[in-house]
């Protein structure tokens, strides 16, 4: 990595500077695909009563639970074919703003695009899923896991012909070696994620969350031009 850790979110400033209120608005979807505003969520509490449905009469209980059975179904639906081509879209974006080529890459509209829209869904669908399965182990390896695919929203804009099993190759051999100095990364934002948990997201939303993107989206294009795809010259992007 050419670009120390400070340059870059020097440089991510600057970015969010030039193109504040779209920042914001990619910044919000982007956590919101991500869980990043889980940060901010406070003190929120669910109450719950584990004597709920059994105390209830048996026909209402049944009715009960295949209400939330349903519920649950439709909540996976939307996380798997809306919100996954939207967090690659929306992370994608803090990418594309870097060139401003005008180009439609990395864009909301070209995540939901026919050629593109399976593609993402199955790819994100299916790294979740590793980091998932790897998390039942330990949370160490779920850790491990999701640092080893933390460049494929990137990986997936600027690949479009690349296939979905490919991408998360690339993102494993791309963060080799780098794992701790990408989880140094985002532990230099701690301060700001706890601004944004006594703020109830609002600075997040207003602030750290797109620097946070752009400083991530920042270090994949320094490592790009430092060969770590090895698809492309180091010379390129």
């Amino acid at each position: 990595m050419s670009a120390t850790r400070q340059e870059l979110k020097k440089q991510a400033k600057e970015l969010i500077r030039r193109h504040y209120w779209p920042a914001v608005g990619m910044g919000l979807l982007a956590a919101m695909t991500t869980g990043a505003m889980a940060s901010g969520s406070g003190s929120r509490q669910y109450a719950t009563d584990p004597q709920g449905f059994t105390s209830l009469d048996p026909r209402i209980a049944s009715w009960s639970y295949f209400v939330l059975a349903v519920v649950v179904l439709i909540s996976i639906a939307i996380s798997i074919f809306v919100m996954n081509p939207l967090e690659a879209g929306a992370q994608a974006w803090f990418l594309r703003v870097q060139t401003e080529d005008g180009s439609e890459k990395g864009s909301i509209r070209n995540a939901y695009s026919h050629e593109n829209y399976m593609r993402n869904v199955e790819t994100i669908f299916f790294r979740d899923l590793f980091i998932c399965l790897w998390s039942l182990l330990l949370v160490v390896p779920g850790i491990i896991k999701a640092y080893e695919y933390y460049f494929v929203p990137f990986l997936l804009a600027d690949h479009p012909d690349m296939s979905g099993t490919d991408i998360l190759n690339l993102s494993r051999e791309m963060t080799a070696g780098r794992k701790f100095d990408l989880f140094v990364l985002d532990l230099s934002f701690i301060l700001w994620f706890l601004l944004a948990a006594v703020t109830f997201n609002l600075s997040g939303i207003f602030y750290s969350f797109p620097y946070m993107f752009e400083t991530r989206a920042l270090m994949y294009a320094d490592l790009v031009r430092d060969g770590a795809d090895r698809t492309r010259p180091a010379a390129q992007a």
